[in-house]
């Protein structure tokens, strides 16, 4: 994510986006939420609203809540290309006395997570040995506690909405930044395999000479992870300005291209680390090829 992105405008999936996370729980003193995941989610109900720079610095926050956390206003205002007062209007804009108030919320996260991670480094350490089985155990739990989290996001009413509209596409561009190339490989040969016109997409310089021949009658499929990528950005406005429908799977919930989409889905509940990313990135584009099949066999095509 860059300085340059603008605040997402307002749009229908951004509000629906805002449904998936908690509702602001605020306390009895003050409206100052006291939890991380509330206040993501009054940042997300709050972000079409925000002036740029806090925009910006709203999209930092919520891709890098460690730095926060544990980083100084220079380093954290470096960073993030904004100036260190616009931290301090971050936080009063959230309802708090300035930015160090606002910063103990990412501290009591982080803190929370660090003794998390070091009680299960010590069970480790004292459990029984590890052999190969073991190391194979902790993969596929990881995995399925991925897949878990990203179940409890994802609507099935979307899995099919995008399916049937992606089954009737002419041909399909697939728009995917370098760490979402993964998933991005496997749903292409997907699509190649049942015979639909699909054109995969990962240098977004020369996706602009690619992009010209994408028509009314098509359909695209953005693969973003955070940081944001302003030229993939910039492509999903071309794309939306043709009329023509994007899915977008996301892994940052302020994304302000998966506000521009027509069907959006986060990834961000299965978690930031590599292997979640393409482990919910693999299984969401199967799901989603799935469903294009079904509709294939349907309507006949």
């Amino acid at each position: 994510m860059t300085g340059r992105l603008d605040p997402v405008p307002q749009s229908r999936r951004a509000s629906d986006s805002a449904r998936s996370l908690p509702e602001p729980r605020l306390t009895d003193k003050d409206d100052r939420p006291r939890d991380l995941d509330t206040l993501k989610a009054l940042m997300l109900a709050r972000h079409a609203d925000f002036p740029k720079r806090i925009a910006t610095l709203a999209h930092y926050a919520v891709d890098h809540p460690d730095d926060i956390a544990f980083g100084t206003v220079a380093s954290i205002a470096e960073a993030a290309r904004v100036s260190p007062s616009t931290l301090v209007r971050f936080g009063q804009l959230l309802g708090y006395s300035g930015f160090s108030d606002l910063q103990s919320v990412f501290q009591q996260a982080g803190r929370a997570r660090i003794v998390s991670k070091a009680a299960s480094h010590a069970a480790f350490e004292t459990g029984p040995a590890r052999d190969d089985r073991n190391a194979i155990q902790e993969t596929v739990e990881a995995c399925r506690m991925s897949l878990d989290a990203m179940g409890e996001t994802i609507r099935l009413a979307d899995i099919r909405a995008a399916s049937g509209m992606l089954s009737t596409a002419d041909s399909v561009f697939i728009l995917a930044d370098k760490d979402a190339l993964p998933f991005a490989s496997f749903f292409h040969r997907r699509l190649v395999a049942m015979n639909i016109r699909a054109i995969l997409l990962t240098d977004m310089v020369s996706a602009t000479d690619i992009l010209v021949l994408a028509r009314r009658g098509d359909a695209a499929v953005i693969l973003e992870t955070a940081p944001s990528s302003s030229a993939l950005a910039a492509h999903v406005v071309t794309i939306r300005d043709r009329q023509i429908p994007i899915v977008c799977m996301t892994d940052t919930p302020l994304s302000p291209t998966a506000a521009l989409a027509t069907i959006r889905f986060d990834l961000a509940g299965a978690g930031r680390d590599a292997l979640s990313r393409v482990t919910a990135g693999i299984v969401l584009g199967d799901a989603l090829a799935n469903g294009i099949h079904a509709s294939l066999q349907t309507t006949g095509g």
